[in-house]
């Protein structure tokens, strides 16, 4: 019982840390899944409901913020569990999509029900702080049209550290589905064409280009690595790189992608 009380309320104080500082919780999953991987599954599910039942004692609000959280770790488990031959980045791919839709659908309609809108957000960030109107606009305009490809990124970034260090040892023969693809070419000719065009084009089109800058960053990282044989130095430099060149990463990634298709 007390294994269970000590990591329930250690990974209770990581979550509130990450509410204050959200890079920890990029790092919540695989501390979670090391922790408890040689642990029986009662106790792991003992050890979750604590956790759950801290959060709703502390601030019950703050549960629809760790459920993305959860889910990352439960996807992992169940992917892993049924589907040996899925790719990696696929992996990654279907439980950050996964996750974030979640995350933001529970999100829209916790902030409908409420009542909350953008406006009075702002309203009360003014009063409570002295940042200017100026910065507010910005910050809030940028929240409201890339909500979900922001809580995308962050889940998806969350997924990859996770399989990085669970599946480091398979990253030389990492593929990912050319089907990815699909979706930023089917919205793109719908926006040229004037189909169709918005909030659910765009995020699609930037979650696909996220995807495969991913993956282009995992092809030139294997080459990095060859040639510089530091693990560190080489992850710093195609992080750097991706940043900065974000759509050679992205056609590189699309690349790859197909030829790695040709080649079956």
């Amino acid at each position: 019982m007390k294994f269970k009380f000590d990591y329930g309320f250690t990974i209770f104080i990581l979550f509130i840390a990450t509410l204050y500082v959200p890079p920890i919780g990029l790092f919540l999953p695989i501390i979670k899944i090391k922790t408890m991987s040689k642990v029986p599954l009662n106790k792991v599910v003992i050890a979750n409901i604590m956790i759950i039942v801290l959060i709703l004692i502390f601030q019950y609000s703050f549960l629809i913020l760790y459920l993305p959280f959860l889910i990352v770790e439960l996807l992992y488990f169940f992917l892993k569990s049924r589907f040996l031959n899925l790719g990696v980045v696929d992996k990654i791919n279907i439980s950050s999509i996964v996750s974030s839709t979640i995350l933001f659908g529970i999100l829209l309609v916790v902030i409908k029900q409420s009542g909350v809108n953008f406006e009075s957000m702002k309203e009360i960030y003014l009063t409570k702080t002295t940042v200017k109107i100026e910065e507010i606009e910005m910050v809030f305009n940028i929240l409201k049209d890339n909500g979900y490809l922001l809580s995308f990124i962050y889940i998806y970034i969350m997924n990859a550290i996770l399989y990085l260090k669970m599946e480091s040892k398979s990253i030389k023969s990492w593929k990912l589905s050319y089907l990815w693809i699909l979706p930023y070419l089917i919205m793109f000719f719908m926006k040229k064409m004037g189909i169709l065009d918005g909030y659910i084009v765009g995020n699609i089109m930037n979650i696909s280009k996220v995807i495969f800058i991913f993956f282009g960053m995992i092809c030139i990282y294997k080459n990095v690595n060859k040639k510089i044989e530091n693990t560190i130095l080489s992850r710093l430099v195609v992080i750097i790189g991706g940043l900065l060149f974000s759509t050679a990463f992205f056609i590189y990634g699309v690349i790859k992608t197909l030829k790695n298709e040709e080649n079956k």
